[in-house]
């Protein structure tokens, strides 16, 4: 999507995989909060037969289904949003199955619901990432996930430009980081990312 903006694309995460064990527990509900998830469980689909799963945003769910999984559930407003419309119930054994260190606010819900947490993956900082975003020149920021706002925050500290985010969870990542959240994108998809933009090509 060309909204006339010049893009300067720093990666400030990279994903590596935990080895954490499943729950000992099998599941009859599951969050799905990314679609690496599929890239480091390749058995997702085994594991999630005939269990109520959500997924965080259409990537996810379009991943999952791909890999044998029906989702139903596709959130569009973040990890929190998905797990309310989740609808865990005190007789359900639900499983979050994503980051090992999800944002706050999603972190805050897992416990609340008591969800087996199962942190398939954690998020680095590459190499020269640093370096990069140092050097960096732009008058906006975009942030597609609340991993990448704590990085972002970890390496500049703050900013004083306008802040673009793809969901609820990192619209309150950014916020608690002291950014100036100009725009959450209608939906959790990177299209609704982009589109939030639209603006500051006028």
């Amino acid at each position: 999507m060309n909204l006339g903006h010049q893009t300067v694309h720093v990666p400030l995460i990279e994903l590596r995989a935990t080895e954490a064990p499943k729950p000992s527990r099998d599941p009859s509900a599951a969050l799905v909060t990314s679609k690496a998830v599929v890239r480091f469980v390749p058995e997702i689909d085994a594991l999630l037969s005939g269990v109520r799963t959500a997924a965080v945003g259409h990537a996810t769910a379009e991943a999952l289904e791909q890999a044998g999984v029906r989702v139903h559930i596709v959130g569009d407003g973040g990890g929190v949003e998905a797990l309310e419309r989740l609808q865990v119930g005190p007789e359900d054994v639900a499983w979050f199955v994503g980051a090992k260190e999800p944002a706050g606010p999603l972190m805050d819900a897992i416990q609340r619901r008591g969800l087996h947490q199962w942190g398939v993956y954690t998020n680095a900082v590459p190499d020269g990432a640093p370096e990069l975003l140092r050097a960096a020149v732009f008058d906006a920021v975009v942030f597609s996930s609340s991993s990448a706002v704590r990085a972002f925050a970890s390496i500049l500290g703050g900013t004083d430009c306008p802040v673009f985010v793809i969901g609820s969870t990192t619209a309150a990542e950014a916020r608690l980081a002291g950014f100036d959240v100009v725009t959450v994108a209608s939906h959790h998809s990177l299209e609704a990312l982009a589109q939030s933009t639209a603006f500051l090509a006028r």
